[in-house]
């Protein structure tokens, strides 16, 4: 703990500011922090669902008309495989991310002060 207490010291010193002005800052920045990886999440989410959107319509199948079979069906089911296999690895692969992000974003909303003690023991491993 008091390697921590010196290296916040250290580093206000260095910033030309006081440890404590310093910790406010950490503070803040723990908000920020966690409304960009929420801002990036959501649009995440979002192209996820335009994705599924877009899949959805070039794939309906509408009822069979008189001269057309299928007027708005641009992808039959056989070319449709690869666009949902796409689809399905992108949103895995953004569950395995945003999983590896909640935590410390859950945490810079509900806890500030320990995601300023958390980047700053991670600075100390680092400066170690």
């Amino acid at each position: 703990m008091m390697e921590m207490i010196a290296f916040l010291e250290r580093l206000a010193m260095g910033l030309g500011t006081t440890a404590d002005k310093l910790w406010g800052i950490l503070l803040k920045q723990a908000l920020i922090s966690g409304i960009t990886t929420l801002t990036l999440m959501t649009i995440g989410i979002c192209l996820e669902i335009c994705g599924l959107l877009f899949i959805l319509r070039k794939t309906r199948i509408p009822p069979v008309t008189q001269e057309i079979e299928f007027p708005n069906a641009e992808w039959d089911s056989d070319a449709a495989t690869i666009p949902w296999a796409i689809w399905g690895f992108s949103v895995f692969i953004s569950i395995v991310v945003f999983s590896c992000y909640a935590e410390n974003t859950i945490c810079a909303f509900a806890n500030p002060e320990y995601w300023a003690l958390d980047k700053l023991l991670s600075a100390c491993q680092v400066a170690q």
